[in-house]
């Protein structure tokens, strides 16, 4: 078992693949690099950001991390901004914001950046209620639809708030598959739970209910843990100054086959955990015989009423 109170420091100073191959040396998958970090406040951060060529040392340490990485989407939490505008960062190296949910409280907060090969359909987002606990909605990547999810749970011990933020996401998960017709999902980000009690230094589980709300939530809708699956249930968060508290509370959570898991440590509590995630092969294109037009999207009513006048017309023919 590996020492849980000695980190890993060190960032692979390679650069992951995005495909793997078959033994023919043929094309199998793409490979979807996510990754998650706690920055425990950012707004400083951020104002810093905006002056130009004045960047903070979180801001250098995750560009650093995405360029060793190949992060193609990333979720920060825990930003702590007191507005959307706030929370809005410019770009981070290659990804931008696409998703962003506020507390306006001192604690909570999500950001989610993503770079050009990953696209948010308009009218898919979905967020927590109260705001700041987790964003969602469905992106396109190589023409594969996804719900990607970021996630801060309530950090105060209080397990209700914990389990109705869970029923939440359960709803919107359901809801955005159906609705987009999609099957895939990830989870990422700090959930302030422990699920196992030998990954926390304390030997309890903080949160049962909480915690056993999210083991019945990702099983029933498929997911599995990425860590727990590639063997890797080391600590995510460390206390600065005191090592012999540690916890493992940051999880990435997918549908999909999880072919690489990885934890890179900075001057930051939570490490940077990276996962890569085999997508599946696109089926053969064809032409849809009902164009699939979104729910969410602002043309669907005027289009959706052209196709029905004109199936009457057609019919009465």
């Amino acid at each position: 078992m590996p020492n849980q109170n000695q980190p890993n420091n060190r960032i692979p100073t390679h650069t992951p693949h995005t495909h793997t191959h078959t033994a023919d040396g043929g094309e199998k998958a793409i490979k979807l690099n996510i990754a998650a970090q706690n920055v425990g406040g950012f707004g400083l951060e951020v104002r810093q950001h905006r002056r130009k060529g004045v960047t903070g040392p979180k801001i250098q340490y995750l560009k650093q991390c995405i360029r060793m990485y190949n992060t193609e989407i990333l979720v920060l939490t825990e930003t702590r901004a007191k507005s959307i505008e706030e929370a809005d960062t410019k770009r981070i190296g290659q990804l931008t914001p696409t998703m962003v949910t506020s507390s306006g409280r001192p604690s909570g907060g999500v950001t989610v950046l993503t770079g050009p090969n990953c696209k948010l359909i308009e009218g898919s987002e979905r967020e927590s209620n109260p705001p700041g606990h987790y964003i969602m909605g469905v992106y396109q990547m190589y023409g594969i639809s996804m719900v990607i999810g970021g996630v801060y749970l309530d950090s105060t011990g209080q397990d209700q708030i914990g389990v109705e933020a869970i029923q939440q996401m359960d709803t919107h998960i359901n809801d955005l598959r159906q609705v987009y017709h999609t099957r895939e999902v990830v989870l990422t980000g700090d959930f302030n739970v422990v699920i196992n009690a030998e990954q926390c230094h304390s030997g309890r589980i903080n949160k049962p209910r909480t915690s056993q709300e999210l083991l019945d939530m990702t099983e029933g809708q498929g997911m599995t843990d990425v860590g727990d699956i590639l063997s890797n249930t080391e600590p995510t968060y460390r206390r600065h100054g005191a090592a012999d508290v540690y916890s493992r509370i940051d999880y990435v959570f997918s549908t999909m086959q999880a072919v690489q898991y990885q934890l890179g440590w900075g001057h930051m509590d939570h490490a940077y955990m990276q996962a890569g995630i085999d997508m599946p092969q696109m089926k053969a294109q064809y032409r849809p015989r009902v164009k699939d037009w979104i729910v969410g999207s602002r043309e669907f009513t005027r289009l959706g009423r052209e196709v029905i006048v004109k199936t009457m017309l057609d019919h009465d023919q």
